[in-house]
């Protein structure tokens, strides 16, 4: 999603309005003081714009640490209702021959159903003794940070997304740990 209207903010907020007024910001503790409306945008800049997140918390007027935790408990909390809504839904609705007839094929390898590949989210240091803070590290980028796996399909719709792992967990490992849904369309044409 890239320079998103207030009309398309609009429209998304419409969508996950319901599922969100009744899972978050419902349990005794603590009440999050920025309205989930809000939360919804500041989810939305963080995935196109965030680096850092100390340059998008900026643009909203908060403390770093404070922006990272209130916009990742919202996307935790907003994340089955998303993966059932644009993700499960779409897995079902294009099989590889639907792909192929209407012309939604990779160039280079035409008889793939679906692409993954690994996105890594940077994060600030977190605090604690140098055995938890390594834990994520990534040494390819030399940031802290996250990792998921994405499967994407040709014509560019996610049908997976792994939860996300600490940035030291190896590509190979998050595969493994995903490896029944990539094993799951083999065995069914079988």
């Amino acid at each position: 999603m890239t320079n998103f209207s207030p009309s398309e903010v609009n429209v998304l907020w419409a969508d996950v309005r319901t599922y969100v007024t009744k899972h978050w910001n419902v349990s005794s503790g603590r009440k999050s003081e920025v309205s989930a409306r809000d939360l919804l945008l500041m989810l939305l800049t963080s995935i196109k714009h965030c680096g850092s997140w100390d340059i998008v918390a900026v643009t909203f007027k908060q403390h770093s640490p404070t922006f990272q935790k209130r916009t990742m408990s919202f996307a935790k909390a907003l994340h089955p209702f998303l993966l059932r809504k644009y993700v499960t839904t779409v897995v079902e609705k294009y099989s590889m021959a639907l792909l192929t007839t209407s012309g939604h094929q990779f160039a280079n390898f035409p008889f793939v159903r679906y692409a993954t590949d690994m996105t890594f989210q940077q994060t600030n240091v977190p605090s604690g003794s140098y055995a938890e803070k390594k834990t994520y590290f990534r040494g390819k980028h030399s940031q802290y940070g996250h990792k998921v796996e994405v499967s994407i399909l040709p014509n560019g719709f996610a049908i997976n997304c792994t939860a996300h792992n600490k940035g030291s967990v190896s590509d190979e490992a998050i595969f493994d740990n995903n490896l029944e849904f990539h094993v799951c369309p083999i065995q069914a044409s079988h």
